[in-house]
């Protein structure tokens, strides 16, 4: 019955949120980020709850992480760079690989994103071959999708992908029934600058509505009746990417100019929770803005331990579980600090407890939003 529910939620586009009420229909919201302001460095605390640092018993199979999930006490984590899921237990015991192969003749393969649907199935998106895999809890294949070209996806429901594309010339998100049938494709509001990213845009779906960014883009865009529209806009003032980088034709003097800036380049790990909305910009200052008062809370100046534990990007699953990344050289700079100092947060293992690892492992952070 629950599971059915959240199905429920997930389809039906009719609810409406509050914010939408709140402005004209094709004008965003602008909300202004002071990012010099910071934050009180104990406040990170009071809105992540840290539980447990969970060390990943991978053997130093995992390269690098580029996403991670949690659902029925399991822990999901993309490597995108060897074609990977990988699927561990609360304990950080290896439970499934699901591993896309090389190259075939006239066809190559890779592992661009994940989700999981209430039943616990597992879903690959493979750009490459422009597919969509399903596999059941226990990593059984069981059938594909033939889709568009994309850098991610998300599902809408039990019969409804969702891929999300930002290629030149193409920026859209294209939605499928199950079996392959193409339903609708959505364009974005405006385009995206000439290069293809997998990281920098994305798509999710919230109270049965859809939302993605885009790369180079500080706008969290919404789909009403089958068109998008744009949301929020955050100005992050003196931060913000010039609109002559914005409007670069070429490709190799965009990337130029990007990586010689140092102010805001993009929004990722987008999500929402309890009247909160939740993002990253750049991949490593962690945001939060309350949805009611507009005001963002920017998580720059951490106290100890969590400076270690939230220095990476922070995803926020539906059920308010958080999740972040360590490496293990980060842990063991973390597990050298005096008893006095471990002592206060009871979260951090006693060396004995720590199981044997690879140096080359992750530890994941999990906890709570407050």
């Amino acid at each position: 019955m629950v599971k059915k529910l959240v199905y429920a939620g997930m389809l039906c586009s009719a609810l409406l949120w509050w914010g939408c009420s709140q402005t004209e229909p094709d004008k965003a919201i602008t909300v202004e980020v002071d990012l010099n302001a910071g934050n009180d460095t104990d406040s990170i605390e009071d809105i992540f709850a840290v539980e447990r640092l969970i060390p990943l018993q991978a053997g130093g199979m995992i390269s690098s992480v580029d996403k991670l999930y949690k659902q029925d006490s399991l822990i999901y984590v993309l490597d995108q760079g060897q074609k990977t899921l990988f699927v561990f237990n609360e304990e950080g015991q290896q439970r499934l690989i699901l591993k896309r192969k090389g190259w075939t003749p006239g066809k190559r393969s890779s592992l661009d994103d994940f989700a999981i649907d209430p039943e616990g199935n597992i879903y690959l998106f493979d750009a490459s071959s422009q597919e969509i895999s399903r596999y059941n809890a226990e990593g059984a294949y069981l059938y594909k999708t033939k889709v568009c070209p994309g850098a991610g996806f998300t599902l809408a429901g039990p019969d409804s992908l969702v891929v999300y594309c930002d290629t030149q010339g193409r920026n859209n998100l294209t939605v499928f029934k199950a079996d392959g049938t193409r339903l609708q494709d959505i364009a974005f509001p405006k385009s995206a600058p000439v290069m293809l990213t997998n990281r920098t845009g994305g798509v999710f779906v919230h109270d049965g509505r859809l939302f993605f960014t885009n790369p180079f883009d500080y706008t969290l865009y919404t789909v009403e009746d089958g068109k998008a529209r744009a949301m929020y806009t955050f100005d992050f003032g003196d931060q913000n990417l010039p609109q002559d980088i914005l409007e670069e034709t070429d490709k190799e003097r965009l990337l130029e100019r990007l990586t010689s800036r140092s102010g805001v380049l993009y929004l990722e790990n987008v999500s929402f929770h309890d009247g909160r909305l939740f993002f990253t910009i750049n991949g490593n200052t962690q945001c939060m803005m309350d949805t009611q008062t507009r005001e963002v809370t920017t998580f720059r100046r951490k106290a100890w331990p969590y400076f270690i534990l939230l220095e990476k990007s922070v995803t926020v699953c539906p059920d308010g579980t958080f999740l972040s990344i360590v490496t293990d050289e980060a842990m063991e700079n973390l597990l050298a600090a005096s008893e006095d100092m471990r002592a206060a947060h009871p979260f951090i293992p006693s060396a004995e407890d720590i199981p044997t690892m690879e140096q080359a492992d992750f530890w994941v952070v999990e906890g709570h939003i407050e």
